[in-house]
């Protein structure tokens, strides 16, 4: 599980809420720099189950299952 950072600052602008499910990473490739692609977490968010992407250094890890 992970949380946004800074959460309470933006609480009345983010509707999918502080919480969710880390789904793993997305990459994309950079138009203006094609040998620097971008990477960002992929997260299912509880509130509005959205899964949507986040700037990685945006969230925080709240709970790490391992198997």
């Amino acid at each position: 599980m992970v949380e946004r950072k800074n959460y309470s600052t933006f609480q009345g602008v983010v509707a999918d809420g502080p919480t969710g499910l880390f789904m793993g990473f997305k990459t994309f490739a950079n138009m203006i720099e094609p040998d620097k692609p971008y990477t960002c977490s992929e997260v299912m968010w509880f509130k509005s189950g959205h899964i949507r992407t986040i700037q990685s250094d945006l969230i925080k890890v709240i709970n790490e299952v391992r198997q």
